[in-house]
């Protein structure tokens, strides 16, 4: 089965989206705190004059990528989750269709206990 590579594919995603998710909230909150120290609102910055720089509209992209961020992050968790409900239940599919211990699959098939050579039907 290629469920095990997916897990390993989909934790090692999740783990790097959350390292995004925390830097770019991180960042953005200490980039808000940066403002506040200097008397201005995070929120209302976008108002300011920034001079030739037009930043109408850089609050509202940051806080939109911020939560597109932890939305992958729970996306990809959701995606882990699945894949580890289907190894379960693949594993316990597997379980259940074993042969049973009295029969190997490495002794001859004269060992077998169903083995009847006198038997006219061809298995």
């Amino acid at each position: 089965m290629w469920v095990m590579p997916a897990i390993l594919c989909n934790a090692g995603l999740m783990a790097l989206v959350f390292i995004a998710s925390c830097v770019m909230s991180v960042g953005f909150t200490m980039w808000c705190n940066s403002l506040s120290s200097l008397g201005f609102k995070c929120v209302d910055a976008p108002t300011l004059d920034w001079g030739s720089y037009n930043g109408s509209t850089f609050y509202t992209h940051l806080a939109a990528a911020q939560g597109a961020f932890w939305v992958t992050f729970l996306m990809w968790g959701g995606n882990l989750g699945m894949s580890l409900w289907r190894w379960r239940l693949n594993r316990r599919a597997r379980s259940q269709t074993q042969m049973p211990s009295t029969v190997s699959d490495k002794a001859p098939i004269t060992d077998h206990p169903e083995y009847d050579p006198s038997a006219s039907r061809v298995i």
